[in-house]
C-alpha cells in the first residue's frame, strides 16, 4: 500500500512548466498513452464508498489499482488516498474474472501522460480529451512545489478527472457521461 497525496491544476501551457522543472533540477521520466477501465458492482457500491477499482493499460503493462479513503489526515487542499497496485498478466481474462465476481465496466477514460520527478515529488503533465492538467503528487509540501512551477495555488483542485469531466460537460451543456475518451470528445473542445 502507498499513500497517494495529490493536487491538480488546469493549464494551457506545458512548455513553461517543463522549463521550470528543468530549472529546479526536475528530470523527465516517461511519456505514454493510457487506457483506463473503471469497474463497479451492479449497485455502484464502490462509487458510493468513494472507492476506485481501475485497470490501466500503459504500453504493454496492465496495472490493477484500488484507491480508497484512508485513515490519514487530509485537507481541503490535498487529496489523500490509500492506493494498492499490482501488475496483471492477461487483461481480457482479468476482465472476465471481475465480471464473474460481479463487477461490470462502469466507464472508460484515456489520457496522454508525461511524467517528471523532482526529489520525492512526481509531476504529471496530463493531456485529457477535455483539457490539459498538471498533477503533482508525492511527499513534501505540494503547494510550495506548485508555486515553484509558477502555478496559482488558488486554482488547485483535489477533484478526480471523472469529476472534472462531469463539470466541464455540464458547463458546455453536454449530456452527462462518466467516461472520457479522445473519440468521445472529438469536435467538442
Amino acid at each position: 500500500m502507498t499513500i497517494e497525496r495529490e493536487i491538480k491544476f488546469r493549464v494551457t501551457d506545458f512548455e513553461s512548466i517543463r522549463k521550470r522543472l528543468e530549472g529546479i533540477g526536475g528530470s523527465f521520466v516517461d511519456k505514454y498513452f493510457e487506457e483506463n477501465i473503471v469497474f463497479d458492482d451492479y449497485n455502484n457500491s464502490l462509487r458510493v464508498k468513494r472507492i476506485l477499482l481501475r485497470l490501466r493499460k500503459k504500453g504493454d503493462k496492465n496495472i490493477l489499482c484500488l484507491k480508497c479513503p484512508g485513515k490519514y489526515i487530509s485537507s481541503e487542499d490535498i487529496k489523500v488516498l490509500e492506493e494498492y497496485e499490482t501488475e496483471i498478466g492477461h487483461r481480457e481474462n482479468f476482465i472476465i474474472i471481475l465480471d464473474k465476481l460481479g463487477f461490470k465496466i462502469s466507464f472508460k477514460y484515456e489520457k496522454i501522460r508525461e511524467v517528471w520527478k523532482s526529489g520525492e515529488i512526481f509531476i504529471c503533465l496530463d493531456i485529457l480529451p477535455f483539457g490539459d492538467y498538471v498533477e503533482i503528487e508525492g511527499k513534501g509540501d505540494l503547494m510550495d512545489f506548485a508555486l515553484k512551477l509558477g502555478l496559482d495555488i488558488r486554482l488547485a483542485t483535489t477533484k478526480t478527472y471523472h469529476e472534472l469531466n462531469s463539470e466541464i460537460r455540464q458547463k458546455k451543456g453536454l449530456m452527462a457521461c462518466d467516461g472520457f475518451t479522445f473519440d468521445d470528445w472529438r469536435g467538442i473542445v
